[in-house]
């Protein structure tokens, strides 16, 4: 049997924990990079790696970044055209990157999601930002990111105006979106419809997210039946057999989803259970 792994960043510790794994219950795994292959699409398509054709495999995991999708979107699809299992659908990664599109179907299929907005124009800021509360803080949140990266927050108009401005100068898409006052965060490792592993996520000091890469402490929890039903819909509803849902119980019990990740990285996680 042999494994894919297609992943930009081979060598990081979620790529090669999978490889060790694989290799150890006696599977044979490959690492392909999409930055070094490339997709032919004549009459035979096929894809090249390091300038080898690639021969096929069994089973496919994709570890891929939000960068330059539509390739790595052509890239799954022509391994599933070749009869590689796709432990994520190439439809699913492509949903799961997009928070906007992703928060639209979760919203019709009842989700509960934070109120969120997007504007075309900075003309239509005041309106956007009345229509998911009109109180500050405000979160900005970019349609693709990891890590954090791509989240800030405005405490006032002024600041609002400015980020706005700066973003559409740039032409980078983003969406705001009404902010919960918390303490902690949580994060749901899901495989197959099952959690794997949940941790909370604290507030780092001077920060307002919880994520690992920005300083936040990490603490196992087990989740009620209610948060994994929440996260076990979610994964269902995009598609992603593997997922990590990051969510956070308000005020009135309710659990509220903010995204899901189809190439979780796990490294602090793992750390976490092990202490």
């Amino acid at each position: 049997m042999k494994l894919l792994i297609l992943t930009t960043e081979p060598n990081n510790f979620v790529p090669q924990t999978f490889k060790k794994k694989a290799e150890a219950a006696g599977w044979e795994v490959e690492l392909i990079n999409p930055d070094k292959a490339y997709i032919n699409v004549s009459v035979d398509p096929y894809i090249s790696f390091d300038g080898t054709k690639f021969l096929g495999a069994d089973a496919c995991i994709p570890r891929l970044s939000e960068s330059h999708m539509d390739y790595k979107d052509a890239m799954m699809e022509q391994l599933e055209h070749m009869g590689v299992k796709m432990l994520n659908s190439a439809e699913s990664m492509v949903l799961a990157s997009n928070k906007l599109k992703t928060q639209i179907v979760l919203n019709e299929n009842g989700i509960i999601t934070p109120a969120s907005a997007m504007i075309g124009t900075v003309d239509q800021l005041e309106n956007a930002f009345k229509s998911i509360g009109g109180e500050f803080p405000v979160i900005l949140k970019t349609l693709s990111g990891t890590h954090g990266v791509g989240v800030m927050r405005a405490d006032s108009m002024p600041s609002l105006m400015g980020v706005v401005q700066q973003l559409h100068k740039s032409n980078t898409n983003f969406m705001l979106q009404k902010y919960y006052p918390h303490e902690q965060s949580k994060r749901l490792l899901m495989l197959d419809g099952v959690p794997v592993a949940g941790v909370s996520r604290s507030v780092p000091k001077g920060d307002f997210r919880t994520n690992a890469h920005q300083g936040a402490e990490l603490v196992p929890f087990d989740p009620e039946e209610k948060e994994i039903e929440a996260c076990k819909r979610v994964c269902e509803l995009i598609g992603t057999r593997l997922g990590a849902v990051d969510y956070l119980i308000d005020e009135e019990g309710n659990v509220i989803v903010f995204e899901i990740n189809g190439s979780p990285g796990f490294e602090a996680m793992q750390k976490a259970l092990e202490t």
